[in-house]
Order: C-alpha cells, then sequence, then structure tokens
C-alpha cells in the first residue's frame, strides 16, 4: 500500500486558505459529530430519491437479521444532505486518511483554480459523488457520510493537470520514495474499481462516490488544461 507524505509544492505562492479551513472545520464537526446527526444530516439515498426527510425508526432485514435504522430531523430541502454529510466522517481512521490527502493534494489545486473557483469545485464533485452512490444503491436507508467524493474529485484534477508532479509515499510502513502522481493516483483509482467490483465487500466503503467525484474532477481538470490560461499560469 503506497501512503502518500507530500508533494512537490514548489508552485505555491501563497497558503492555501480554504483547504486549510476545510481541514479545520472536518476535524471540529468530527468531534462534536454524533449518531443522531449522522442518521439526520448524513446522506441517506431514499430520502434523496423521494424528496422527503424520514423520521422514526425503519426496519430493515440485513445479511437476513433483523435490525431498526434510525432517522432523525436532517436539513429542509432534504437535498443539502449532499453537501451536509460531506463533513461528516465513520471513525478516527476514516476523518485521517481523507484529511491527510486533502492536505497533500488540496492546496495545488486550490493555487491553480483560485480559491473562489476551488470552493465550487470542491462543493460540486463532492455532490456528484453522492449523487452517483444514489445512483447505484437508490433503495439504501444507511446514511452515506465523508468527504470522499470531493476528495476523489481533487485527485482526478490532480492527475490531469500535475500527472508528472513527485509525491513522497510510505511502502509497507517502511520505505519512502518518490514517484509521479500518475502513478500513485493510477493505483489510487484502480483500487478503487477492482475494491468496488469485488461482490464480498463489506468494509461499507461507498466506492460509487469515490468514482463519480474522481470522473467528475477529471473532466474538471480536461476542462482548465484546455479551456483556460493554465499553462501561462503555471509559466508565469
Amino acid at each position: 500500500m503506497l501512503i502518500p507524505i507530500y508533494d512537490d509544492d514548489s508552485n505555491l505562492n501563497k497558503p492555501a486558505y480554504f483547504t486549510i479551513g476545510l481541514l479545520v472545520a472536518n476535524i471540529i464537526f468530527f468531534f462534536f459529530q454524533t449518531n443522531d446527526w449522522v442518521f439526520g444530516f448524513g446522506l441517506i439515498p431514499q430520502e434523496l430519491v423521494n424528496g422527503t426527510d424520514y423520521i422514526g425508526n425503519i426496519k430493515l432485514s440485513i445479511d437476513g437479521e433483523s435490525q431498526v435504522i434510525p432517522q432523525n430531523m436532517g436539513p429542509y430541502p432534504i437535498y443539502l444532505t449532499l453537501i451536509t454529510s460531506m463533513f461528516m466522517h465513520g471513525d478516527w481512521l476514516h476523518l485521517g486518511f481523507n484529511m491527510l490527502y486533502l492536505w497533500i493534494f488540496g492546496d495545488n489545486i486550490e493555487h491553480i483554480l483560485g480559491t473562489k473557483r476551488f470552493v465550487w469545485f470542491y462543493l460540486l464533485t463532492g455532490i456528484i459523488g453522492g449523487l452517483a452512490q444514489v445512483a447505484l444503491q437508490p433503495d439504501s436507508w444507511i446514511p452515506m457520510i465523508g468527504a470522499s467524493g470531493a476528495i476523489s474529485g481533487i485527485l482526478g484534477a490532480y492527475l490531469v493537470l500535475l500527472p508528472r508532479n513527485k509525491v513522497r509515499v510510505l511502502f509497507l510502513f517502511i520505505f519512502r520514495f518518490s514517484v509521479p502522481a500518475l502513478l500513485l493516483l493510477g493505483v489510487w483509482i484502480a483500487l478503487q474499481v477492482i475494491n468496488g467490483l469485488e461482490p464480498e465487500a463489506t468494509d461499507q466503503t461507498a466506492y460509487a462516490a469515490h468514482l463519480g467525484g474522481f470522473v467528475a474532477g477529471v473532466l474538471g481538470g480536461f476542462f482548465v488544461r484546455f479551456f483556460t490560461n493554465y499553462h501561462q499560469q503555471k509559466t508565469a
């Protein structure tokens, strides 16, 4: 497993304020997050498909066992859970890996796009990632939480805009070396596809959200590369 440690930030000429703000916001939200928040402000496909905020207990049969899933009051309109769900995480590991990737790759994309455009890019790719998961599991009552869709969008844009940028990685928690972003992110997306297609996957990871956000980020990256003054910005 290749774990990124840091990348080449030599092109950055100022702090990535929104990226830093997102890191702080996600950590603060995690400290105060409760199960009531998750079942109210998490993205629940059934609620989104029906446009209804369900309140009460839902009885389901999961793997042959009867379970009760609570449904709490969420935002109005309920479609806002596409955004609120992006600021909650399942556990410290979930939060830690998302924030690691955001910290390493987000500042470069914010620098290229500019803070205002980056705000919209982050939210839009996160929303597209959420919609991809809803499209795959429209009948689900299980809340989806996490910034993975938006961060996958950042990775997709990074792959297109900075494929040769060097990224320092940790391999097997022992070896450290540098690889091109193209290799690291290529391996990452390949794993998402493989794991997402595995019928016996039980880790509850929203792989469709990863893939949806990544594809949106790639398309956004191509748009920036071919329809803006990106090259002039890089050589200025």
